[in-house]
């Protein structure tokens, strides 16, 4: 079941930054924080293990989710990386952090006409510039989809929900709507997408 709810603002903003950083085509991000204090405990967004070099767009296609460290596994280290640091009582410690996960629309390169800037006596022109629209800034999935990322969000124990800009139609409220998971739901939801049962014993593929 999904809570329909929106997010803290600057939180979605900071994953959107830090999905920026990534150097794949399919730009990801994910933050975890404490809601309690608005304090990040950690951030991630996908790339080849360590930051190697991108084999390039050609040839990643279609296997960027299977090259790369995914944005989930990076946020969820550093989150474990706050703790092990003794800055959270791991003796008294509950699920009480949250997760969100934003996908980036790709750039879009716009032309616009030529302009001769004249700096001393140098000139300068510009010719194109590049942009992302607004509207399509944070892309709308189709659900939870990936079960090594959601079974490793359920093993930490420590959070509480995770967050989903998906496609949502059912209501008719919205085209696309933020929903959250709690990380058994999120768990049992990305199973179902790959036709996985939950069950113990009756797991297929």
């Amino acid at each position: 079941m999904t809570i329909r709810q929106y997010p803290p603002r600057d939180i979605i903003d900071h994953a959107i930054q830090v999905a920026r950083l990534s150097p794949c085509h399919s730009k990801r991000g994910v933050v975890v924080w404490e809601p309690s204090s608005g304090s990040y405990r950690g951030h991630g967004f996908n790339a080849p293990p360590s930051l190697m070099p991108c084999p390039g767009r050609a040839a990643c296609a279609g296997t960027c989710g299977r090259r790369a460290v995914h944005a989930e596994v990076r946020a969820v280290m550093g989150a474990v990386g706050y703790r092990m640091r003794g800055i959270v009582n791991d003796a008294t410690a509950v699920a009480t952090y949250e997760l969100m996960h934003v996908d980036l629309a790709p750039v879009v390169t716009q032309p616009v006409p030529s302009v001769m800037v004249k700096l001393g006596a140098d000139s300068v022109t510009f010719g194109r510039i590049e942009s992302r629209p607004p509207r399509q800034l944070v892309l709308a999935c189709d659900g939870p989809s990936c079960a090594s990322c959601a079974a490793l969000i359920a093993d930490v124990g420590f959070i509480a929900g995770v967050w989903l800009f998906e496609n949502d139609e059912s209501d008719g409220r919205c085209s696309a709507c933020w929903h959250r998971y709690t990380a058994d739901e999120f768990y049992a939801a990305s199973l179902r997408s790959l036709s996985v049962e939950l069950s113990a014993g009756r797991m297929h593929e």
